[in-house]
């Protein structure tokens, strides 16, 4: 136990014996499955008093909030009531609104934190005090170190801790709030080191390892941008995906680094990060954490919300961002430009820089050749994200969290010019320019000698101890190809069919894959049907599944069983000629349709290797 004026901290170590066969859960994190032990912790919190004013909830800004149900609603009300979760912050005279703030928001900076790491933490920590200044509330927000004896465990502590890591893992922040008003009584972000690692092994695969002021600037670019993030989830704010559209418009983003090329076509990560807060940032803190008298606070707040809007400050957050089926392309985590195309052409132009001159620079003197595998991983792969937030645009739909009266439009199909934009940029994804590995670059990338594994870092080969070039042609493919079928995505190009001019149609997509893959079109050349036997084989495994899942919409399983059909054809006329390898690839094809639209069968399909872990640019984050 540790007490202090205000909390009591409780650890407690619970011992459990499954009493049968361990699951495998527990048989992976414990050296004996046959009994496991947690450490469970509570908190004991003094409550506040009751002069704390709750704010409601308002869907076009992101705060988290408690909820509870009102029985004393009239019958026209709603019983879902949701209060967000802010610190408590008040003026001397809460009527003017140049009163100094008596109670700032004070975050205490871990001294553990080693330099330069540290400068760059409290920089970041900082974001948020230019954020509540602009807000017009000077003095509101404050960065100090943490006092000597001072324990973060002690509630008056807001706290920045730092975490040492030897493997991918998490940086989050978060909240603890009163439950029945929402009010925040401790804030604490968890920053790990192991992100920086990460951020390096970026900065090296696309420039090199050759020591540079640039690559401290780049990866504590990425420090002060993911210390102000945690910061923004422990004063209550989501994440907010649609920032980046306006230009870095929040900090509560997930970022890539800005990449371009330079007037000599050199990749340049001088402007990777942002240097302050966003505009949205500023609004959100101003709508949230504005002091207004009671009698015109509603006002007040309606009004920020109008100029907010009237701005382009929008607010969509996980719910629209993550999942496979999303249909907003104006979504996304790790995207950095207005549209998905523009990024994608982006990333491709600073990817295709990049592997001209990979090799031996982008590992340090002294270094196994070896490693070069984890810095290729995330330059071969540089394009994910975009892809995904590219492919968002077929089918895709744009929409708000409108509220009667606010003028928002709800929903909006994307105009067909730009979803056929939008698929003319992913098959450029797919061309053998782009998914080839140049010999000079596989001759490199060698077996790791003993204790150099990279583990989940490096791809997956069926070719051990060689490196699997068919393996990373075949993850980056299917990256594209099972974003465009993907199944709600093709359900929603098949019924928006109806409800716009010259669509862009289901069959289309699949028309457009089949081209991009060679199944049809002309014979490709010699150089570029090792690809294409690649990319086939996973548009064909992926529509056969796609069709044979039970939950796929009618509409589309019609569809995909048409173009099956098709492409059956094609591969029966063309296992009778060619090479052996060329003749045994289409006869496999063939037999693999046949067998699910003749007998409804699925066959035995290839299993995809698992793609390295997402999220170079900074692992994945979660918030408490």
């Amino acid at each position: 136990t540790k007490n202090f004026p205000d909390n009591s901290e409780i650890d407690l170590a619970q011992t459990f014996a499954p009493g049968g066969a361990p699951g495998g859960t527990v048989e992976q994190v414990t050296p004996d499955g046959q009994a496991f032990t947690l450490r469970v912790h509570f908190s004991l919190v003094r409550l506040p008093n009751d002069a704390y004013r709750p704010r409601a909830e308002d869907p076009r800004v992101g705060y988290y909030s408690v909820s509870f149900k009102d029985f004393s609603q009239p019958i026209q009300g709603r019983l879902d009531q949701r209060w967000i979760t802010r610190f408590r912050l008040e003026r001397k005279d809460p009527n003017d609104p140049n009163s100094p703030i008596v109670n700032p928001i004070t975050y205490y900076v871990d001294r553990g934190i080693p330099e330069p790491v540290r400068s760059a933490t409290v920089a970041g920590a900082k974001f948020w005090t230019e954020a509540f200044d602009r807000a017009g509330l000077k003095g509101g927000f404050v960065v100090k170190d943490l006092p000597d004896g001072a324990d973060p465990m002690d509630i008056r502590y807001n706290m920045v801790l730092w975490m040492d890591r030897n493997e991918r893992g998490w940086s989050f922040g978060g909240p603890t709030s009163d439950p029945r008003t929402g009010e925040t009584l401790k804030g604490v972000a968890h920053m790990d080191s192991h992100r920086n690692r990460t951020a390096y092994n970026l900065y090296a695969a696309l420039l090199g390892a050759a020591p540079s002021p640039m690559d401290t600037h780049f990866v504590l670019g990425r420090v002060r941008q993911v210390t102000a993030h945690e910061i923004g989830h422990s004063l209550g704010l989501g994440h907010n995906y649609i920032a980046s559209t306006y230009d870095r418009g929040s900090v509560m983003e997930y970022p890539a680094p800005r990449v371009l090329l330079d007037a000599q076509g050199k990749v340049d990560v001088s402007q990777a990060y942002a240097t302050g807060p966003g505009a949205y940032d500023v609004f959100a803190i101003h709508w949230g954490y504005g002091i207004f008298p009671a009698a015109s606070e509603q006002d007040s707040l309606r009004a920020i919300i109008a100029d907010g809007l009237k701005k382009g400050y929008l607010y969509l957050t996980d719910q629209d961002a993550r999942p496979a089926y999303a249909s907003d392309p104006r979504t996304a985590l790790w995207d950095d430009a207005a549209t998905g195309v523009e990024f994608l052409q982006r990333q491709l132009d600073v990817r295709g820089a990049a592997m001209k001159r990979f090799g031996l620079e982008n590992i340090a003197a002294g270094e196994p050749v070896a490693l070069l595998q984890d810095r290729f991983v995330p330059l071969y792969l540089f394009p994910r994200f975009a892809i995904t937030v590219t492919s968002r645009a077929i089918g895709g739909m744009e929409y708000a969290y409108a509220v009667k009266g606010d003028g928002q439009q709800a929903t909006r199909l994307v105009d067909p010019a730009r979803q056929r934009a939008a698929l003319k940029a992913l098959m450029r994804v797919l061309s053998p320019a782009e998914l080839a590995i140049p010999d000079t670059i596989v001759a490199l990338l060698s077996p790791a000698p003993p204790g150099y594994s990279g583990g989940v870092e490096l791809f997956g080969s069926r070719t051990r101890p060689a490196f699997d070039e068919s393996g990373a042609i075949t993850t980056l493919s299917q990256m594209v190809i099972e974003a465009l079928l993907q199944k709600e995505r093709a359900a929603r190009l098949v019924q928006f069919a109806g409800r716009q001019k010259s669509p862009l149609t289901f069959f289309e997509v699949c028309d457009t894959l089949a081209a991009a893959t060679g199944i049809t079109g002309p014979t490709p050349a010699a150089r570029d049907e090792r690809i294409f036997k690649v990319t086939r084989s996973v548009l064909v495994d992926r529509m056969i599944t796609l069709a044979a899942d039970p939950s796929t919409g009618r509409g589309v399983r019609a569809i995909a069983n048409f173009e099956l059909r098709s492409w059956r054809a094609t591969a029966v006329t063309r296992s009778t000629g060619g090479t052996l390898p060329d003749r045994a690839h289409w006869s496999q094809i063939a037999a693999d349709i046949s067998r699910w639209l003749d007998k409804g069968e699925v066959p035995l399909l290839t299993t995809p290797l698992t793609a390295p872990p997402g999220d170079p640019f900074g692992d994945d984050e979660e918030q408490m």
